[in-house]
């Protein structure tokens, strides 16, 4: 990357500008304190364990976007299967 700065007149640097960002924010921290292990996100304990009414889980999947096509053609079958999607992000 290169930025320049016309108020000091200078060419900055890729490196220069990589540290002055990585300096800005405590980023280190936040990945400390908020950084979940994908390996447990599936452990059983970790699952939540609510219940929906069907009117309630309807409503739930609308708002997310889910139809009853891709719950019965996509979805489904990942779950029931172990099956991965052949169809692509956006069909």
């Amino acid at each position: 990357m290169l930025l320049i700065d016309l108020e000091e007149g200078r060419i900055i640097s890729d490196e220069e500008l990589k540290q002055k960002i990585m300096h800005e924010a405590p980023y280190r921290e936040w990945l400390d304190n908020h950084l979940t292990d994908l390996k447990e996100l599936t452990k059983k304990e970790n699952l939540p364990s609510e219940k929906y009414e069907h009117a309630e889980l309807l409503k739930l999947q609308q708002a997310f976007g889910y139809t009853q096509d891709e719950l019965n053609k996509i979805l489904i079958p990942m779950v029931v299967e172990k099956k991965r999607s052949n169809r692509g992000n956006g069909l």
